[in-house]
């Protein structure tokens, strides 16, 4: 019986991948799109500049892959605490479930 090993670049690659995109955020956040560089954001990624070509194509789209990731993480939060509210729930509950996942992020 043959085991599959992993595909470690490909492993690699998407934690690569996952550090830009944790970096990108953690930097959005803090400044914003017009205050981020590239080299910010590949040293604090520990990775290099081609990485962010290889694998967004640009700053730019890394940037927006990462406002991307961070609104579909809250929206699917959100989703989530709306979606846990019973037919009793209060306004004041359901404001709070509308309004909590925003306030964490």
């Amino acid at each position: 019986m043959a085991t599959e090993k992993p595909d470690l670049r490909r492993e690699a690659g998407q934690r690569t991948r996952d550090g830009l995109m944790s970096a990108a955020l953690e930097l959005l956040a803090d400044r914003g799109q017009e205050g981020v560089t590239l080299r910010e954001i590949t040293d604090k990624a520990g990775a290099n500049v081609a990485a962010v070509s290889y694998h967004f194509g640009s700053l730019r789209a890394l940037c927006d892959s990462a406002i991307e990731h961070a609104l579909e993480s809250y929206l699917d939060e959100q989703i989530r605490a709306i979606s846990a509210l019973g037919p009793a729930s209060t306004i004041d509950e359901l404001a709070e479930a509308f309004a909590l996942p925003m306030v964490r992020a």
